[in-house]
């Protein structure tokens, strides 16, 4: 299903000039240099004044419509960006505009209404950096055209007063500015401030921008973009059943399904299917008529929520037979929203986009607006605008993870449909372990077989991932992590394994 972009000539126009994010303006980043490339939204949509300076919100009118009259409740605190990266506010003091951010005692600062030749210098005193300044300097301002919108634009410069061995320098970036519609080239905020040598300097680019009804560019998919199957397309799934206990056998079962009906209701798309399970003990099912059910208005909340942002939903629940259904009878979770990415399927005919959400196991019984923590539970799902829901996992006592590994949609075939049929069911369960623990600067995974393929993620004790990057690596630095405690999980081609750690 290709993603929607719509190209506009005529935006409606900000209230202030050189603002870096447009009040109510929703504004959509990548990061260029990746492949494939993650999407970042922010919305500056609040703002409270106080003598001379304004503090500006980020996503707090999402937050209220999420939380409806529970934006109070206890532990809101913690909602916030789950990345360093990420924007929580901004404070302008006349014509300035100041940033702030944990781990380091001096601001970031930008003067939007600065002219061509003048120039600041943003200090940082972070202990792990090689250099203390970066200079910003207003380089040159003309008429420039982006998503068929023609602004004012001012281009600064940015000079580092120092290097870092392996590290490509921050002069190579510069900061892009729109007179009407904000940051459209931008260096992470945070990174002024916090740039150790292994931490390359990220970029922003501005891809899509949304004000009212009136969009620009890219648009983020919503509950129809993710839940589009036909009748006659094929999913074909696998299912792993762990253990935690050590010398206990982790377990696959694999599900093959044909869709037979699909309704779409005013509240719901209702999937009727029919499956072969085969089960871990080498026995076939055949179940005719298998459902599931996927509600429109809790899962749009989800899947359109802002990125790194917490947002409030139903999870999901197993039915009959590894059905995976939208589940309304429970408090909802609270969720993480992680980031977007976006890319090109084989055939080079569509964009595919892919979104995650995770659970640490806290609920809201929003009559009450009580929070409801779980412990010991982690829970995962995964879309993508190509097969709608294509992973789901909950790590409880032990690990359970449904896959998506192959399909047919719309006579695209992609991955193996063929399941079940010659594939191991058990396989040993090694455990892993973090050394050193506790640990300052780096740790070493032990138990993953040397030079094993793979994706790492570290989680806080909130659920949010901190870290992510993908294996094999020699070890994993931590340096830049708070002092807390960790979960850090690897999933390889069989299996994922999690273990704790602390950093002190």
């Amino acid at each position: 299903m290709t993603l929607s972009l719509l190209l506009l000539a005529v935006l409606p126009a900000s209230a202030q000039d050189w603002e870096l994010f447009p009040l109510g303006q929703r504004s959509a980043y990548v990061d260029s240099t990746q492949n494939p490339v993650s999407v970042e939204t922010l919305t500056m949509d609040s703002v409270y004044q106080s003598g001379d300076a304004q503090t500006m919100y980020f996503n707090s009118a999402f937050k209220k419509s999420v939380f409806a009259d529970c934006t109070s409740w206890e532990g809101e605190s913690s909602v916030g960006p789950a990345y360093s990266y990420g924007i929580d506010s901004l404070v302008a003091l006349n014509d300035t505009v100041y940033y702030t951010t944990e781990g380091s005692t001096s601001p970031f600062y930008f003067l939007p209404l600065a002219t061509v030749g003048q120039s600041w210098p943003v200090v940082s005193i972070y202990w792990g950096n090689d250099y203390t300044t970066i200079t910003i300097t207003c380089i040159s301002m003309g008429l420039s055209t982006f998503m068929g919108v023609t602004d004012s634009v001012k281009i600064f410069s940015l000079t580092p007063n120092g290097s870092s061995s392996g590290q490509a320098p921050i002069s190579d970036q510069q900061f892009v500015l729109s007179k009407s519609r904000g940051l459209l080239h931008y260096v992470p905020f945070s990174q002024f401030l916090i740039h150790p040598s292994y931490t390359p300097f990220g970029s922003r680019e501005l891809i899509g921008l949304q004000v009212g009804a009136v969009t620009a560019g890219y648009r983020q998919p919503s509950f129809s973009d993710y839940f589009h199957l036909s009748v006659g397309d094929l999913r074909a799934w696998k299912v792993l059943i762990g253990s935690d206990w050590y010398g206990v056998p982790d377990q696959y079962e694999y599900l093959a399904d044909s869709i037979t009906a699909v309704v779409n209701t005013p509240d719901s798309v209702i999937y009727t299917f029919d499956r072969t399970y085969y089960q871990s003990d080498g026995s076939i099912l055949q179940l005719l008529g298998s459902i599931e059910r996927y509600v429109k208005r809790d899962l749009n909340a989800m899947v359109t929520a802002p990125t790194h942002e917490f947002t409030l939903g139903h999870g999901f629940v197993l039915g009959t037979y590894g059905s995976v259904q939208n589940d309304t009878e429970v408090a909802p979770a609270i969720w993480m929203s992680g980031p977007i990415v976006r890319s090109v399927d084989p055939s080079e005919l569509d964009t595919i986009t892919s979104f995650t959400l995770t659970n640490g196991g806290d609920e809201m019984d929003t009559a009450s607006c009580t929070l409801i923590p779980v412990s010991d539970i982690y829970r995962e799902v995964h879309f993508d605008t190509r097969a709608g829901l294509t992973m789901k996992s909950v790590d409880n006592i032990g690990p359970w993870t449904q896959t998506l590994i192959g399909y047919r949609i719309d006579g695209v075939s992609e991955g193996d449909l063929s399941v079940g049929i010659i594939e191991d069911r058990t396989i040993s369960h090694d455990a892993m372990s973090v050394l050193p623990n506790p640990s300052q600067e780096s740790i070493l995974l032990q138990g993953i077989p040397q030079g094993a393929a793979g994706q790492f993620t570290v989680y806080d004790g909130l659920g949010r991932a901190v870290m992510h990057g993908a294996l094999p690596v020699s070890s994993l630095s931590v340096e830049g992590l708070q002092q807390s405690v960790y979960v850090v999980q690897v999933r390889l081609l069989d299996r994922i394994v999690t273990a704790r750690f602390v950093k002190e």
